[in-house]
């Protein structure tokens, strides 16, 4: 990718922040359409509100908008791994595992992504006591720089105890939802992988396991995955995936050598099709109606189209569209699952986010 790494490919993200010139016309480009988009009512043309009425060119003809660019940036990920090392995990379970979490920290795809460890049962055996989770075997490190220490990290566990699934995951998501809300720019994720049913502590029904992905998944937005090696009960790992806000987990009970895949595979899925809104320049205030995403495909001469903007996202329905975090006060600008999707399979796709220009909705 050229400028992030967090679309497995070439993903370029601009903002057109200011201007507009009187004297020229355009068509209106419609929703998914190309062609110039012309501001037509509220605002001078420029991306930020000023006030006042719209300049017109010849004829009475509304001005085109002329783009002055910013860079913006995808927003980061961070994927904290809760790894089961209970004695259950030895041998060549524990082997290929590890040797997978190796793979993928030194993955050049994985450029850009934060990653930190927790190991359960701690050094404390078979500890239910959740703060202890919270502490981080391996804090949140950034690829490729951290890639040295967080494999060190591995190399110093050994498989032991039993598994105290209530106390690790409670610890894990009480951190990654402190983390997130100390992280506001960032994707946070968790992402629980164990060999085996809950066993150490005095709490082991799944459903009150899951409500604690719930919890945190309602709180903030951080999501669990959930990957299940032979040993484990898919279907009790399927609820925690659920309650995580990720719809099922990774299945691997049969092949534990599929792990490698599973993480790729979410890694890919987690990647957040989000992208920051940079500051307005020289003090201005965003006008969030003055806003539109362009989509150009990766392939030698494709036409760039405008992406339309949803409501919210129950509103994105199953077509093209992108909506804010907040439409009071956006600092985000989100794909909908369809567009998401379509630029993520583009390993060359380009993203343009375009200020100054009468919003197109869907």
């Amino acid at each position: 990718m050229r400028a992030r790494t967090h679309f497995l490919g070439s993903l370029t993200a601009a903002a057109l922040l200011f201007g507009c010139s009187a004297g020229n016309t355009g068509n209106s480009g419609g929703a998914g359409g190309g062609g110039t988009t012309v501001a037509t009512t509220g605002s001078t043309g420029s991306g930020f509100g000023t006030g006042g009425s719209v300049p017109t060119g010849s004829g009475g003809a509304p001005p085109t908008c002329v783009a002055q660019t910013a860079a913006t940036q995808v927003v980061p990920l961070d994927m904290l791994i809760v790894l089961d090392e209970s004695g259950s995990m030895s041998g060549t379970k524990w082997d290929t595992v590890t040797m997978a979490l190796k793979a993928f920290i030194n993955d050049p795809t994985s450029t850009g992504i934060s990653v930190g460890f927790v190991y359960f049962p701690n050094l404390n055996a078979d500890d239910c006591v959740w703060q202890d989770y919270s502490t981080l075997n391996s804090g949140f490190s950034p690829l490729p720089a951290g890639a040295m220490s967080l494999v060190q990290s591995i190399d110093g566990e050994a498989p032991h105890g039993g598994t105290p699934t209530w106390g690790a995951l409670k610890g894990a998501l009480a951190r990654a939802n402190a983390y997130q809300d100390l992280h506001l720019d960032h994707k946070v994720v968790v992402i629980f992988a164990s060999d085996g049913d809950p066993t150490s502590c005095s709490t082991t029904d799944i459903p009150t396991i899951a409500d604690l992905a719930k919890q945190a998944y309602n709180y903030n937005g951080v999501e669990t995955y959930a990957i299940a090696m032979q040993g484990a009960t898919l279907s009790n790992l399927n609820q925690i995936a659920v309650a995580g806000g990720t719809t099922a987990a990774y299945d691997v009970t049969s092949n534990v050598q599929q792990f490698s895949q599973k993480m790729q595979d979410i890694r890919s899925k987690a990647l957040p099709c989000q992208f920051v809104i940079p500051p307005p320049p020289d003090g201005k205030t965003l006008d969030p109606t003055l806003v539109n995403v362009d989509y150009t495909p990766g392939a030698m001469g494709s036409t760039t189209t405008k992406i339309p903007k949803a409501a919210s996202a129950a509103d994105c329905g199953t077509g093209a569209g992108w909506y804010y975090d907040n439409e009071v006060a956006p600092t985000k600008i989100l794909l909908c699952p369809a567009s998401c999707n379509l630029v993520k399979a583009d390993s060359k796709a380009k993203v343009d986010v375009a200020f100054g220009c009468k919003t197109i909705a869907n």
